[in-house]
């Protein structure tokens, strides 16, 4: 039958599909499943209204899947609009009460036409591995031994130091993206805040930082 009839039935289906009671839910999972990682003296909850700093993303040229190539660009990680319902979004980093970082946890390539295999980093500076087998064990020329590899996504990192020179001693919370393990020693000392939020909606990170919700979640990796 499920051949013949592969389909839902549509009226039912349009009852069920967007219920209030279900979107409620579901937005409530994403809230609790943010992950708190540091939270440095209590920086969050930050009250309603507080002048925010938000500055862009800078992605560096990298390739897809498919070996297009991707030029470099700029992204505003969240609307305005977005922002403007909890906190006042600022341009200038000196009048900020605080600043929020959105970031993507490290982007690289793990074989390349010209290179060969590469070593996955977790890490937004250039990584070259070196304890490594000589030779892969299914594929003899798959090791990375003593190669280098970098990101795509570098200038996140830079982009949180940046800030945080900036800000001074006001308070800088990260807002990482992750599709993958991240190593967060390389700015975690210089942050007061890191979220992990996994592709959440922004409201849901914004209201977990203003205190309309607790997270819950442990890490995922």
């Amino acid at each position: 039958m499920t051949f013949e009839n592969p389909y839902l039935d549509a009226e039912q289906s349009l009852k069920e599909v967007g219920k209030a009671e279900y979107v409620k839910e579901g937005y409530e999972a994403q809230q609790k499943s943010i992950v708190l990682l540091k939270n440095k003296n209590n920086t969050m909850p930050i009250i309603k209204k507080k002048k925010a700093y938000i500055p862009n993303r800078r992605i560096g040229e990298s390739v897809d899947w498919f070996g297009n190539k991707i030029d470099a660009h700029e992204i505003n990680p969240i609307d305005d609009l977005i922002v403007n319902r909890y906190y006042e979004r600022i341009i200038q980093a000196k009048d900020a009460d605080f600043a929020l970082v959105f970031v993507n946890s490290s982007n690289s390539l793990d074989y390349t036409k010209d290179e060969g295999y590469l070593p996955i980093s977790f890490q937004y500076r250039p990584y070259m591995v070196t304890y490594v087998r000589k030779e892969g064990i299914s594929v003899k020329d798959s090791s990375s031994k003593d190669k280098t590899n970098v990101t795509s996504n570098e200038e996140d990192l830079d982009i949180i130091l940046e800030t945080k020179e900036l800000l001074n001693d006001k308070p800088v919370i990260v807002s990482i993206n992750a599709s993958n393990p991240s190593v967060v020693s390389e700015f975690e000392g210089q942050v007061d805040g890191i979220l992990i939020n996994s592709n959440k909606q922004n409201p849901a990170i914004l209201e977990l930082i203003r205190g309309d919700a607790n997270p819950y979640e442990l890490l995922l990796f």
